[in-house]
C-alpha cells in the first residue's frame, strides 16, 4: 500500500511539472500515457502540487539580509561589471492569464490590452530569484507593484543602516536611495554615460533571469495564457519561481531564453518627492566615487 501511495504522489508532482514546463492544458497531460489521469484528477494534482510548493516558497526564495548573503550578492555585481554596492536587480514582467469576471476584468488589462498579471521579481547578478510578487493586475504600473511591496517597506525602514546598498532598476521605477535608476541620455564617455552603461549591464542580469524562467516554465508565456483565477495563476507563479531556483541549485542545466515583447520596453514615469531628491543625491556620489 505503501509503494502504491508513494508512486500516485511522484505521478501527481510529475504530471503537474508536465504542466507548467509545457503550458498545455490539463486533458491532453492526462491522456499522455506516462500520465494516465482523468481531466478532474490531474486539477487537483496540480492544486495540491502548487499549493505545497507555495508552502515551501520562503525556503527557496530569500532575500538577503544577513551580512555575508549581502556582501556575497554585492560581489557578483562588481566582480562582472563594476557596479558598486548592488544586492539586486529588479523589473516586472507580464504573465498572461484568462479573463478574471467582469467586475474586476479592467484590473488586468495591460498597456498590450490582453489580461496578464505584472509580476515584480528581484534577482542577484547570477540568476537567482531573491524575491517575486505575482498579486497585481496588468494594468498595475511597475512603480506602483514596487511601492505596494514588503520588500519597498523593508528597504525603506534599513536604508539608513544600510549605507552604499541598492537595487538596479529600470526608468520605469522611481530613484530612491535604495533604488538607483540610469541616468539617460547623457554625452558619450562622461561619468554620467559611464554610469549608466554599467547600470544597464548589471540589470540585464533580471531580464536574463526572468528569460530563462519563461524559457523553463512556458506556461508563463504570452501565447500559453494560464487558465485560472487571478489569485490561483499567482500561485502558479510563485511555484514556478521556486522550481526555478531549485533547479539552479541542482544545476539542472538551463534552456533557451524567451523574451516577451512587452517586457523589453521602456517604461517611464514622472519622479517627484523628497525621496527622489535623496535618490538624486545617492546616484550622483555613485557617478563621482566610481565613474569618474
Amino acid at each position: 500500500m505503501y509503494k502504491i501511495i508513494n508512486i500516485l504522489c511522484y505521478t501527481k508532482i510529475l504530471a503537474t511539472l508536465s504542466f507548467l514546463a509545457s503550458g498545455s492544458y490539463q486533458r491532453r497531460i492526462g491522456q499522455d500515457f506516462l500520465s494516465c489521469m482523468c481531466q478532474a484528477s490531474l486539477s487537483g494534482a496540480i492544486h495540491t502540487v502548487v499549493e505545497a510548493l507555495n508552502e515551501i516558497m520562503q525556503d527557496w526564495i530569500k532575500f538577503p539580509t544577513e551580512h555575508f548573503d549581502i556582501e556575497l550578492v554585492k560581489q557578483q555585481f562588481w566582480i562582472h561589471c563594476r557596479f558598486p554596492g548592488t544586492i539586486g536587480a529588479i523589473d516586472g514582467t507580464h504573465i498572461a492569464i484568462w479573463p478574471p469576471n467582469k467586475e474586476r476584468e479592467h484590473l488586468y488589462i495591460n498597456r498590450k490590452l490582453y489580461h496578464s498579471l505584472n509580476v515584480l521579481i528581484v534577482s542577484d547578478f547570477n540568476g537567482k530569484i531573491l524575491f517575486v510578487n505575482s498579486g497585481h493586475g496588468g494594468r498595475t504600473h511597475d512603480a506602483r507593484v514596487w511601492n505596494g511591496s514588503i520588500l519597498s517597506v523593508h528597504l525603506e525602514q534599513f536604508q539608513d543602516g544600510r549605507i552604499n546598498t541598492w537595487l538596479l532598476g529600470d526608468s520605469g521605477y522611481s530613484l530612491l536611495p535604495y533604488l538607483l535608476t540610469p541616468k539617460l541620455r547623457q554625452p558619450e564617455g562622461s561619468p554620467s554615460a559611464r554610469y549608466t552603461n554599467s547600470h544597464v549591464v548589471a540589470r540585464s542580469s533580471i531580464e536574463r533571469t526572468i528569460g530563462m524562467l519563461k524559457g523553463q516554465w512556458r506556461c508563463l508565456r504570452k501565447e500559453r495564457a494560464l487558465h485560472y483565477s487571478p489569485e490561483f495563476s499567482a500561485l502558479i507563479v510563485n511555484s514556478c519561481c521556486v522550481l526555478y531556483n531549485m533547479a539552479k541549485f541542482y544545476n539542472v542545466p538551463q534552456p533557451e531564453i524567451y523574451y516577451d515583447e512587452l517586457d523589453t520596453e521602456d517604461r517611464n514615469i514622472a519622479m517627484n518627492g523628497i525621496r527622489i531628491e535623496n535618490g538624486n543625491e545617492v546616484r550622483e556620489r555613485v557617478i563621482q566615487q566610481y565613474f569618474n
